[in-house]
């Protein structure tokens, strides 16, 4: 059955003290005593045909098709209706909630399919919408040429935000039953903070829903979303700063090297937070002691936060809004003092010293360590909580954080740190820290004794953290399941187990009954 186009207005509840929207067909809506098209909401929300014969029905001035601008608007609004009306057919609320959730976008529950659909299908036909420039939230909405923000600026508070790119339709008087009129058009500073710079992410289990993976992107759609360069303007002054520290110049002025770029600290403790503050300050930079994305240029972690399940509030925020997340290296980088000729010095290459570390429990003595675990009686986020026994681990010293530190995959296939604080160049003999995840929990081991110490090859920065990187973060834990795990050699990364594993096949038991049959 093909949509039809109904129009709707508000008349008084018989039920409540309140309006409720009376829906008639477009053709029983000519007593209505409409002026402009611009008194039906949502109307760039239709097909184009239908828009010009609404317009034709109600006897309202239509757009003016010989506009060349008008006429490419048009193709726009016509693209957004059909792909609405796939996702719409194809798809249930429940899958584009989780889009517009992965993306960092504002909806409430309340919203009907249909007004998620379209939201969904004009982000991913031309790029998703930048945060709102009055209330920073990432809730804007385009219908056609029109942009209006669906947020909030508090619980109670909303936004009032809207803006229009050209006039679609001929000028007519301003009435107070048609609000919309005073929205201010094409400003050319307004229509730069609403340019579009990324794609519209789908989650990777989505992308295989028949909504999605059939979903028919016209060839214009495609040129435009190729020229998204998917770096918000926010970051691009950044960038900028960037290249001149790796060009080994400076401008003119011989400003600062960090100006200009806000940074948020997650995960990083006390006293290195400390120096990095400074060392941030000293070279013109600033940093937030909470995450705003309006303002952060770059979100700063530590290693421990890289592989900690879950993360924290601004790593997830960096994630959502696509702001760069740097290592502790970076600061270190780019504050780098420069030479008389301008080029920056380069330290030399570290020597780290790699042991592979085996021993066994006091308590225990003939089991080595070799990664059992012991189920504990108390829960970790209403699970079951496991107990590191006894675990191989391979370690590498730090001289920079004075820190011995090693790599290891665990039994969700998820990336894990451990760490433990040293001053000398042997390992400690207990203490060993192992970060579990969500659903794993695990704590000191103080009865774990190191026996023996072998020095093995020494693994480079890039290559350590390509060690512990989560491999399959996001996969389902039924997809995973008989999956081997990633091994990790010296803290070198390689792969030396990552073939599938088949389920064990169930034994199917036979008896026979009292007469002598073979039962199965």
């Amino acid at each position: 059955m093909l949509p039809q186009v109904k129009v709707g207005k508000k008349v008084q509840s018989p039920f409540h003290d309140g309006f409720d929207i009376q829906w008639v067909h477009d053709s029983c809506a000519v007593g209505y005593g409409l002026e402009s098209l611009d008194e039906l909401t949502h109307w760039q929300r239709l097909k184009w045909s239908d828009i010009l014969r609404l317009a034709k029905l109600l006897d309202l001035d239509a757009p003016d098709a010989k506009n060349p601008d008008i006429l490419r608007a048009a193709t726009h609004i016509t693209y957004r209706a059909e792909a609405t009306l796939h996702l719409q057919s194809a798809g249930n609320a429940k899958i584009l909630r989780q889009v517009l959730t992965d993306n960092g976008i504002f909806f409430q529950d309340k919203w009907p399919a249909p007004k998620l659909a379209y939201i969904v299908a004009d982000q991913i036909l031309f790029g998703l919408l930048p945060p709102c420039p009055t209330c920073g939230n990432r809730s804007l909405s385009q219908e056609g040429e029109d942009i209006r923000c669906q947020g909030y600026f508090s619980a109670s508070t909303r936004c009032d935000f809207k803006f229009r790119y050209r006039e679609m339709l001929p000028r007519v008087r301003k009435t107070s039953a048609c609000p919309k009129f005073s929205a201010p058009t094409g400003d050319v500073i307004t229509m730069e903070k609403l340019k579009r710079y990324r794609r519209l992410r789908i989650p990777a289990e989505l992308q295989r829903h028949k909504a999605f993976a059939s979903l028919d992107i016209p060839p214009e759609c495609r040129k435009i979303l190729s020229k998204l360069t998917g770096v918000e303007p926010s970051f691009q002054k950044a960038a900028v700063v960037s290249d001149v520290l790796d060009s080994g110049s400076e401008d003119e002025e011989g400003g600062p090297v960090a100006r200009n770029m806000y940074f948020v600290l997650e995960g990083v403790d006390a006293d290195e937070a400390s120096r990095l503050r400074t060392l941030i300050k000293d070279h013109g930079g600033h940093v937030l002691e909470t995450f705003d994305p309006a303002r952060t240029t770059h979100v700063v972690i530590s290693e421990e936060e890289l592989y900690a399940d879950p993360h924290g509030l601004a790593y997830d925020g960096a994630l959502q809004h696509g702001i760069p997340i740097v290592m502790v290296e970076f600061i270190d980088a780019l504050c780098d003092e420069t030479t008389e000729c301008g080029e920056i010095d380069t330290p030399g290459p570290r020597v780290t010293r790699g042991l592979r570390v085996t021993g066994r429990r006091t308590e225990s003595k003939n089991s080595k360590v070799n990664g059992d675990y012991k189920m504990l009686e108390k829960l970790h986020n209403d699970r079951p909580a496991f107990k590191h026994v006894v675990k191989s681990v391979y370690c590498f010293y730090s001289a920079k954080s004075s820190k011995w530190k090693f790599h290891e995959k665990l039994d969700d296939n998820s990336g894990h740190l451990g760490y433990c604080k040293g001053d000398s160049e042997d390992p400690p003999t207990s203490g060993w820290w192992i970060f579990g995840g969500k659903d794993v929990k695990f704590e000191r081991d103080s009865e774990l004794k190191v026996e023996s110490c072998e020095i093995v090859e020494a693994p480079t920065k890039r290559e350590s953290l390509e060690a512990a990187r989560p491999k399959m973060r996001g996969a389902k834990l039924r997809q995973r399941k008989h999956l081997k795990l990633w091994k990790v050699d010296g803290g070198l990364g390689k792969k030396l187990v990552g073939t599938e594993e088949k389920p064990p096949e169930k034994k199917r038991l036979s008896r026979r009954c009292s007469d002598g049959c073979l039962l199965w």
